[in-house]
């Protein structure tokens, strides 16, 4: 291996091998080789973590402890709603409590399957998600029946996170929009999305406990060509 580039200099060529095989608690991972834009070679563990929309709620949180924490606080929060209460948004104009739920398991649908491919497939190119084109599909589903299969489908991905562990957060896949990624960024896109997501339906929360009415919603998506 050349002399070792700095963590903010990837654009100085490391001659590392273009393949690493790493092991750990049964998964194998073969390092892919990772060309940065001005075409020099950079090792998985320099590449800088991307910014996200929701990185402030984050902050210096761990990841996936704030996913294991939302698995927790989350149906606290709705145990006690109302058919009502899952009908009114967090603001006009906004998401009902219903769709919130339905979109939450959306990401997890999609997310989970993104951690599995980027660990098992070296090369792994991410396909983009578009929430807004899942809505109309979800028509049908509701935010109690949403909720069951997000604490899911959440509990095995939490298994998948804490069998990974951060030795391999730096670990690369490639994404059409963003690039070459890493698992710590996904972590930290999934995780701050779900507090973005926690302020909303908590703030529904506080409107029922006040006895308020809530906000009248977006109206609800039709239900998709084809599916009736």
């Amino acid at each position: 291996m050349g002399r070792r580039v700095g963590a903010r200099d990837p654009t100085v060529i490391s001659r590392i091998p273009t393949a690493i095989t790493r092991r750990r608690a049964g998964f194998s991972y073969v390092q892919p080789k990772i060309v940065t834009a001005a075409g020099a070679e950079c090792p998985h563990d320099l590449i800088v973590a991307i910014r996200h929309p929701h990185g402030a709620l984050l902050a210096h949180q761990d990841p996936v402890g704030v996913l294991e924490r939302t698995a927790r606080e989350l149906p606290l929060l709705v145990r006690s709603w109302t058919p009502a209460r899952f009908d009114e948004a967090y603001a006009p104009g906004k998401l009902t409590g219903h769709r919130i739920l339905v979109h939450l398991l959306n990401v997890e649908l999609a997310y989970g399957p993104r951690l599995r491919m980027a660990l098992s497939s070296p090369g792994h190119l991410g396909r983009p998600f578009d929430p807004n084109a899942w809505r109309p599909i979800e028509a049908l589903n509701n935010g109690p029946v949403a909720l069951t299969a997000w604490s899911a489908l959440r509990a095995v991905n939490i298994r998948v996170w804490l069998q990974v562990g951060r030795r391999y957060w730096a670990w690369p896949f490639a994404h059409p929009e963003f690039g070459a990624i890493t698992l710590r960024d996904l972590a930290a896109i999934w995780a701050g999305h779900d507090l973005h997501h926690l302020v909303q339906l908590s703030a529904i929360g506080r409107a029922s406990l006040r006895g308020e009415p809530g906000a009248q919603g977006a109206r609800e998506p039709r239900q998709a060509a084809g599916l009736d």
